[in-house]
């Protein structure tokens, strides 16, 4: 055995304790000369994600407008079809997601109309689509409930004064009220009238709800420092099932038809 050997590894063994000590110790010493350490006292700390909706509370959306119906009758038993405007109003709750966004949920009801002509057969009388005997006017009232769940994103920056919005949606449609007033076109004389006589052809929950789908344009004048604002919004409905119209509690019409919707709407978030 070469004793030189164990001496040549003697230094070596200093010099690496050495340099551990003073890599151990350098934190310690480049704190007390004021010099920020490149090394972190805590490795392990979890980095918390940044919430970019902080600091934006939910609101409370209420409004109220006209409503237009957009209606499709089948030709071959109807003529003189035509919408009635009505109103609506609602409330929402609108909860801040992501940066900017929003979603929102509320409840809404809406009233609308329309008027045609068709056939009207009494009970116990034959179906004969005779067009001569086209000339009975229908005149339907519609009042409905309306469920929506909406996303809703800014199209320009709501921190100045004036901003726009977009919003699309899903809304169920829930069908409370229904009159059908039936009149003779030709000298004005009294038919019938009836309540509940719409329904939904491809129905969900209850045969008179169905879902609709939605999208909307909106115009928001905004209070800087307050986060409320004052808002015009255009809002289109496009119903997913069309809609039975069985007067005479018997289906004497069982007249099949699309039913969208328009509304125009101004309101408060406050």
């Amino acid at each position: 055995m070469n004793p030189c050997g164990n001496r040549s590894r003697v230094p070596g063994t200093v010099t690496g304790m050495l340099c551990m000590s003073l890599l151990l110790a350098s934190p310690c010493i480049l704190h007390a000369q004021g010099i920020p350490s490149i090394f972190h006292r805590h490795r392990f700390n979890q980095v918390q994600g940044q919430d970019y909706s902080q600091g934006r509370a939910w609101k409370t959306r209420v409004d109220l407008g006209l409503a237009m119906g957009f209606y499709h009758f089948d030709p071959h038993y109807t003529n003189a079809a035509q919408g009635l405007t009505g109103f609506t109003f609602g409330a929402r709750e609108e909860v801040p997601v992501m940066r900017t966004a929003s979603l929102m949920f509320g409840l809404d009801y809406e009233s609308l109309g329309a008027s045609l002509n068709s056939y009207f057969f009494a009970k116990g009388y034959s179906f004969l689509y005779i067009p001569a005997e086209e000339i009975y006017n229908h005149n339907l009232s519609i009042g409905s409930f309306h469920i929506p769940l909406e996303f809703r994103f800014p199209l320009t920056s709501e921190a100045q004064k004036r901003s726009l919005y977009g919003l699309v949606g899903l809304d169920y449609r829930l069908f409370i009220y229904t009159n059908a007033m039936v009149t003779n076109s030709s000298n004005g004389a009294f038919v019938f009238e009836g309540q509940n006589n719409l329904s939904c052809k491809y129905p969900l929950f209850t045969n008179q709800g169905c879902p609709m789908v939605e999208l909307a344009l909106g115009y928001q004048r905004n209070f800087p420092g307050h986060q409320n604002s004052f808002f015009v919004e255009f809002n289109y409905r496009y119903g997913l099932s069309p809609v039975i119209y069985t007067g005479n509690n018997m289906g004497s019409n069982n007249i099949q038809f699309t039913m969208n919707t328009l509304t125009i709407r101004v309101g408060l978030k406050i």
